[in-house]
């Protein structure tokens, strides 16, 4: 568990000192949506707000987003996949207040949360079961229900075990050789394989569950992040999947990230205001891995340069209409994302590829006799070898 200030940079300037003395800029000394009361809170730097302004513009900003998508009927079923932190507590309490208010923007649908435990590396203890009941807590809280799996099913066995037993959860061990395969080779890998396996377990266990939609609370520093991970991973096509509001690949169930217009200082206050107390997970140190220093990365550029995140976001929506997924396409079996370039065209990863061999036949070849997978994108076929 973990307190407000875990945050970052976070401001209650309600008994502290004057705001007009904060850091060297010139902050109003009324709010800017009431201009009114005076502010509490100081947003990006420039933007200050009462209390009670930025609570409502807050739930305001999430149904607005859902709203504009019309994507979501009444009475269908939601499942929200925990992933502990600010984000994941703020989702549930807004969901929970959106299905309470009595007004024509009442949520209708039908919340279920899901919980995959991916920590399978840490021996069973007391601290294992400590974070699976204090996640069971939180979510019973919301009274929503809660059921859990775990990763190493998906690693295992075609088939998805959902359970709401801890206990069952904590049986799942580091006992399978594709498991044991998979850590020996570099952190790089382990999270895309993670990011895959996660997905599909996520749907399947949604179809399980017939819920038609997945909320993935992903906010702004996440979808930037990955971002810079997709195109660093080969996997620059896949930006609109994703990083964008709706990820369709799959025809049956769509993942939704209703958080993605939010940074973590929104949230943590919308928390803190709340007296939610989430539940945080353990988190890799940031140079393990490609994803994780980027997003290292990104989290200290952006505490210098506020306009980071949103430079990146708008970079990758203009990425995403020149990539957009074209009718009849071929997609990759692993992770389902669109793989349209036709086999005549010369790419960067086809040049890699025909590099490759020239070093190892020391021989020239045509880029015709090239051997291309056109079931397999570019970046599934370099761990196509630790998939089941």
């Amino acid at each position: 568990m973990c307190s407000v200030n875990d945050a970052g940079d976070i401001e209650d300037l309600s008994n502290s000192v004057p705001i007009s003395k904060i850091k060297t800029k010139i902050v109003p000394n009324k709010c800017n949506k009431c201009k009114e009361n005076q502010p509490h809170i100081l947003l990006r730097n420039k933007d200050a707000y009462c209390r009670d302004c930025f609570m409502a513009s807050t739930d305001h900003k999430f149904r607005a987003l859902l709203g504009k998508h019309r994507l979501i009927n009444d009475k269908d079923r939601i499942l929200i996949d925990y992933k502990g932190g600010h984000p994941t507590t703020s989702l549930l309490n807004f969901i929970k207040t959106g299905l309470e208010v009595d007004t024509p923007k009442k949520i209708k649908f039908v919340p279920i949360c899901l919980f995959i435990e991916d920590q399978f590396n840490i021996p069973e203890g007391n601290n294992r079961s400590l974070i699976l009941n204090n996640i069971n807590d939180e979510v019973k809280r919301f009274q929503i229900p809660i059921f859990f799996s775990s990763l190493v099913d998906y690693y295992k066995v075609d088939d998805v075990c959902i359970t709401d037993k801890i206990e069952d959860v904590l049986s799942n061990t580091q006992d399978n050789n594709v498991v044991d395969k998979v850590f020996k080779t570099s952190e790089t890998l382990v999270n895309d394989l993670e990011n895959i396996y996660r997905r599909r377990l996520l749907i399947s266990a949604a179809k399980k569950l017939n819920c038609k939609y997945i909320f993935s609370p992903e906010i702004s520093t996440d979808i930037a992040s990955q971002i810079l991970s997709d195109v660093a991973l080969g996997r620059g096509s896949q930006i609109p999947s994703n990083t964008g509001f709706c990820d369709d690949r799959d025809g049956d169930v769509k993942i939704l990230r209703p958080l993605k217009v939010f940074d973590i200082k929104e949230l943590a206050l919308y928390n803190y205001f709340h007296n939610l107390d989430p539940v945080i997970l353990s988190v890799k140190p940031p140079t393990t891995s490609i994803q994780n220093f980027i997003e290292d990365f990104v989290d200290k550029l952006q505490s210098s340069y506020p306009a980071t995140v949103t430079t990146i976001l708008k970079t990758g929506d203009k990425l995403s209409m020149v990539n957009s997924k074209k009718k009849g396409a071929e997609t990759c079996y692993i992770c389902q994302s669109p793989n349209e370039v036709p086999l005549q065209t010369l790419t960067s990863s086809r040049a890699v590829d025909f590099s490759f061999m020239i070093s190892d036949s020391k021989e020239l070849v045509s880029m015709e006799s090239t051997n291309v997978d056109r079931r397999i994108c570019f970046s599934c076929s370099k761990i196509e070898n630790f998939l089941l």
